[in-house]
């Protein structure tokens, strides 16, 4: 079974130099940012899924919500059968013309689902892909886009750096 690859690795430059800011003098500051690798490791293959540098502590923090919810069932207006990212275009695809109140609902209940599924809410403020954590039949799994193609992997969920 694959485990996600959680790697933080010191910025090589400061990232404030990077976007045109002067670089902090805070130390502590400058230790949370990091390069953050995350990937789908196995006993021989690692595939990275992006890369980005970040606050680590509000990363963390993000995780450790997350697998308190890792469990939590997806919402009812997606397509259960098929791939949780799959489902989600799916269902935006359908906006209508002129949403009512059930629609604006489901929006509600997808947002707050995305909220602790989608690491995208952990890199609040990065534009990264969306990678969700979840479960399917008992098992842990994390669903991404690759090459154009929705990916299900079953994992260890750990969120120790490897």
């Amino acid at each position: 079974m694959s485990s996600i690859g959680w790697d933080y690795l010191h910025s090589p430059q400061p990232i404030w130099s990077e976007h045109g800011f002067e670089p902090l003098t805070f130390a502590h500051v400058i230790e949370r940012e990091r390069l953050i690798i995350v990937s789908v490791k196995d006993e021989t293959t690692s595939r990275e899924i992006f890369r980005q540098i970040h606050d680590v502590v509000e990363l963390q923090e993000w995780l450790f919500y997350a697998l308190l919810h890792i469990f939590d069932p997806s919402p009812a207006c997606l397509d259960q059968s098929i791939n949780p990212l799959k489902a989600i275009d799916q269902f935006y695809e359908t906006v209508p013309d002129e949403p009512d109140d059930e629609f604006n609902a489901w929006v509600d209940e997808l947002y707050n689902f995305r909220k602790v599924h989608d690491i995208r809410f952990g890199f609040r403020g990065c534009n990264i892909p969306s990678v969700l954590f979840g479960s399917r039949n008992g098992q842990t799994c994390i669903w991404y886009v690759h090459n154009n193609e929705y990916i299900e992997e079953n994992v260890i969920m750990t969120f120790q750096p490897s």
